[in-house]
C-alpha cells in the first residue's frame, strides 16, 4: 500500500484530483492510470508486435513521491518515472524482466529509442523505450509479472485525447474514507456523463482502500494471526511467571520483615505508617524487576532484527525497530501494579501467619 488511501475505478474527470486534495486531512494526491491488458505495436501504424499482453501504468512520479513521503511509506520512485519531456522522443519506461526479454527478442524498445515499441493508452499511440528493468513497482499490483510503467509528465502535450486517471493514491492520516468515496463517485460520474444522459450507474463503482484496513486484514490472516496469538500467550505467560517470581521473592523474607513490623505496631505504629514502610521495603525489589524486564524487552528487537530476516515477511521492506513513547507510561503503570501486588502478598501472608498473636504470646517461629 503506497499511501494512506488508494482509489481505483473506471475513469475520473481530470478535476477529481483537485477535489480530493480539498478534503480535510488530505496532504497529497497523485493520479494514476492503469490499462490492465495491452499488447504493444511494432510501429505507429499498429503492426502487431510478437509480445504478449502486459499491464500499463502511468503515474506522476513527482506527486507520487510526495504522497509516499507524506504517508511515511518507504517507496522507491526511480528517475525514469519522474522524467519530463516534450513528447518528441520515446517515453522512458520501467519494464518488468519478462517483458524486457520479449521486447529485446523483437528488437523493440531499445534503451536509445531508435526502435520504440508503441502502446495504445486511451486512444493515444505512445512510443516507449526501456529505461530500466525492475522486478516490481508499488502501483502495479500484487502478482503482476508483466508490466510497463510510464511517466505521466513525459506525455506529449499535443496528444489527440486527454488522458483520464483511473485511480488516485492519497496521503493523510484520519481522512474520512466515506468522503473520499463520495468525491470519487462524483468524479467518475462527471466523466461518464454524456450530454444529458447519466451513464455513471452502469459503471463499476470506485473502490477506496485504506492502508489501515489492509494492515488489519493482513494482521488477522495467515501466519500473522498465529503469531499474534503466540505473542499474546507468551506475554500472558510471562506476566504470570513474573508475578509468581515476585511473590516468591517477597515471601522469602516476609516472616522476619513481618515480625519487625508487628513489634513496631505494638509500639504505636499506625496502619498507614505500616503500609508506608512496606512500600519502602518493597519498592527497590519491584523497580529492579520491572526495569530489568523493560530494558531487556527494549533491547531484544534491536539485537534480533538484523539476524531474523524479517524482510522476507514484509515483501522486502526493511524493518526498522522504533521506540514507542507509550513504553514509559506502560512501565510506570506496570511498576505500580507490581508494587500493589507485592504489598497485597505481604499483607495476606502476615495475616495468615498471625504475627501479632505470636508476639503477644511470646512464641518463636
Amino acid at each position: 500500500m503506497p499511501g494512506d488511501l488508494l482509489v481505483r475505478g473506471e475513469r475520473f474527470a481530470p478535476d477529481t484530483a483537485g477535489k480530493l486534495a480539498e478534503l480535510p486531512g488530505v496532504r497529497a494526491v497523485a493520479p494514476l492510470l492503469t490499462v490492465p491488458a495491452e499488447r504493444p505495436y511494432a510501429d505507429r501504424a499498429g503492426r502487431p508486435a510478437p509480445v504478449t499482453e502486459l499491464r500499463v501504468v502511468l503515474v506522476d512520479g513527482e506527486r507520487f513521491a510526495e504522497v509516499a513521503r507524506a504517508a511515511g511509506v518507504p517507496v522507491s520512485v526511480p528517475d525514469p518515472v519522474r522524467a519530463r519531456a516534450d513528447g518528441s522522443t520515446p517515453l522512458p519506461a520501467l519494464v518488468s524482466p519478462a517483458v524486457a526479454d520479449e521486447l529485446a527478442d523483437a528488437g523493440l524498445a531499445d534503451a536509445q529509442g531508435d526502435r520504440p515499441a508503441w502502446l495504445d493508452v486511451q486512444g493515444n499511440r505512445l512510443p516507449v523505450r526501456t529505461a530500466a528493468t525492475v522486478d516490481e513497482f508499488a502501483l502495479v499490483g500484487d502478482g503482476v509479472a508483466r508490466f510497463v510503467v510510464l511517466p505521466w509528465l513525459a506525455l506529449p502535450a499535443d496528444a489527440p485525447h486527454q488522458l483520464a486517471p483511473t485511480g488516485f493514491v492519497l496521503a493523510g492520516a484520519g481522512v474520512d474514507a466515506a468522503e473520499v468515496d463520495r468525491v470519487a463517485r462524483e468524479g467518475q460520474n462527471r466523466y461518464l456523463r454524456i450530454g444529458g444522459v447519466e451513464a455513471g450507474d452502469k459503471a463499476r463503482a470506485p473502490e477506496v482502500t485504506t492502508r489501515s484496513a489492509v494492515r488489519a486484514d493482513l494482521g488477522g490472516t495467515g501466519v500473522n494471526g498465529l503469531l499474534v496469538f503466540g505473542f499474546a500467550l507468551g506475554a500472558g505467560g510471562g506476566a504470570v511467571l513474573g508475578l509468581l517470581g515476585l511473590a516468591l521473592a517477597v515471601l522469602a523474607g516476609a516472616r522476619s520483615r513481618g515480625q519487625v513490623l508487628s513489634r513496631l505496631r505494638t509500639m504505636g505504629l499506625s496502619r498507614r505508617q505500616w503500609r508506608g514502610m512496606l512500600m519502602v521495603e518493597l519498592t527497590p525489589l519491584v523497580l529492579v524487576s520491572v526495569l530489568t524486564g523493560a530494558v531487556v524487552g527494549a533491547l531484544l528487537p534491536l539485537l534480533l532484527t538484523p539476524v531474523l530476516g524479517l524482510p522476507a515477511f514484509t515483501g522486502g521492506v526493511d524493518v526498522r525497530p522504533q521506540f514507542e513513547p507509550g513504553l514509559v507510561a506502560g512501565v510506570s503503570v506496570l511498576a505500580m501494579l507490581a508494587l500493589g501486588f507485592a504489598i497485597t502478598v505481604e499483607a495476606v501472608n502476615n495475616r495468615r501467619m498471625r504475627l501479632g498473636e505470636v508476639l503477644r504470646l511470646g512464641e518463636e517461629s
